[in-house]
């Protein structure tokens, strides 16, 4: 069993925040992920009273 712990690279590491707010007419998302990463996380907060709409993709 190895005793060797990983390094850490302070060159790969970043404070700077990530999160980009976007308003919507039923509140908000906080886009988590790079502008150019092939995925998207999102923090979707509604506010009270509204509701999202129901979305269907076949292929997206």
């Amino acid at each position: 069993m190895s005793t060797d712990a990983p390094t850490f690279d302070p060159s790969d590491f970043s404070v700077a925040p990530r999160g980009r707010r976007v308003d919507k007419p039923w509140g908000y998302e906080v886009l988590l992920s790079p502008e150019d990463a092939p995925y998207t996380a999102k923090l979707i907060h509604v506010r009270a009273g509204q509701r999202l709409s129901l979305q269907l993709h076949d292929v997206k």
